[in-house]
């Protein structure tokens, strides 16, 4: 159900059940809202559940081909675990500049993974073109209600190592 002016909403004519409702800005100022479920009985007195949504947080940066150019057409994810053992994932797109924003998230940390030109890598990310496997250390970019984690660009570059040169004994 989308809310009204004075933000109430209503469900009717459900049978009897447990639902779970999960509340939304569309706009993705605020972060979502899932309360514990509840359970409707047809025919007994409403049930009313308010939310009270706070400010989303935001994550942005840029995204880099392999050559280095920007990355027009990528799309970018932000995966995080709630406290319930459920993922929850945040998605957008690139503008043409290379640069995208994730919006409305909830304060928490996530893995910022993005896919390029068909590949597939994340923030921190220390071997690109696979997906994140078990035991991979990835960055997490930790977010806080109402602000921005900035920076946040990612790369279809393989890292950069630096190579010592050996010294033999004789």
């Amino acid at each position: 159900a989308v809310t009204d002016a004075a933000g109430a909403y209503r469900f009717e004519g459900l049978p009897t059940y447990e639902y779970r409702l999960h509340f939304r800005d569309l706009s993705q100022n605020f972060a979502p809202y899932s309360p514990p479920s509840v359970f409707v009985e047809s025919g007994a007195a409403p049930v009313v559940v308010d939310a009270n949504l706070a400010p989303g947080a935001f994550i942005s940066g840029q995204l880099r081909r392999r050559d280095g150019s920007l990355a027009t057409a990528g799309y970018v994810s932000a995966y995080n675990f709630a406290e319930t053992g459920a993922l929850v994932s945040y998605d957008t797109t690139s503008g043409a500049d290379g640069s995208y924003r994730l919006r409305g998230l909830a304060a928490g940390s996530y893995h910022v993974c993005a896919r390029i030109d068909g590949f597939h890598t994340c923030y921190g990310d220390i071997a690109p073109e696979h997906p994140p496997m078990v035991g991979t250390i990835l960055r997490l970019v930790a977010v806080v209600a109402g602000e921005e984690a900035t920076g946040i660009n990612i790369s279809l570059e393989p890292p950069r190592y630096t190579f010592l040169p050996a010294i033999q004994r004789e």
